[in-house]
């Protein structure tokens, strides 16, 4: 995986246009994936996912490997640029609301790359995701579909190790009993 290729890190990092490339081709499939399940299937996933980049692109000078992982601090950025996001959406809602209402829209069908489950099983799951707390999906979302470890959570949430594992596990309670209720 490209979060752990420290050739082209390193490349990117030194100013390497070509090895921020491949950097961006890397890691495209995780972040969306990230932006789909942080935000919902939104027309802004896509944006989101370019304003991500150009933020790692204009930032990527800075990175320093002795502070933290790669992908530590690359899903901050992702984390930081969906908090701009939310921060906006509510700004402008009532207005929004106000003008016309949006239509509902159902969650993108993407699977971790490892998982065979069937299309309605991603559905149901992907739509549970929506029912739990924003600090409790975040936590489900970076530590199953990006693997992160829950010190890495901690530090792309700002909190600690033990508040990652703790949301992880009420999350997953959550999670677990709206999917039994659906099967009832």
């Amino acid at each position: 995986m490209v979060f752990d290729d420290h050739q082209i890190i390193q490349r990117a990092v030194a100013g390497d246009p070509c090895a921020f490339t491949r950097l961006a081709e890397g890691v495209h499939a995780p972040l969306i994936g990230y932006l789909v399940r942080t935000v919902g299937n939104r027309p802004e996933v896509q944006d989101l996912g370019q304003e991500v980049l150009l933020r790692v692109y204009r930032g990527i000078g800075r990175f320093d490997w002795r502070r933290a992982h790669f992908s530590t601090w690359f899903f901050t950025i992702a984390r930081n640029v969906c908090r701009d996001y939310w921060r906006r959406k509510k700004r402008f809602q009532g207005i929004a609301n106000q003008i016309e209402p949006q239509p509902e829209t159902a969650p993108l069908d993407l699977s971790p790359p490892n998982v065979a489950l069937r299309r309605d099983e991603i559905a149901g799951v992907e739509k549970a995701l929506t029912q739990i707390s924003d600090e409790q999906r975040e936590v489900v979302v970076l530590r199953l579909y990006q693997g992160l470890t829950f010190r890495e959570i901690g530090k792309v949430t700002g909190t600690s190790k033990d508040t990652a594992k703790s949301r992880m596990r009420y999350g997953l309670e959550k999670l677990r009993k709206i999917l039994c209720e659906e099967d009832s």
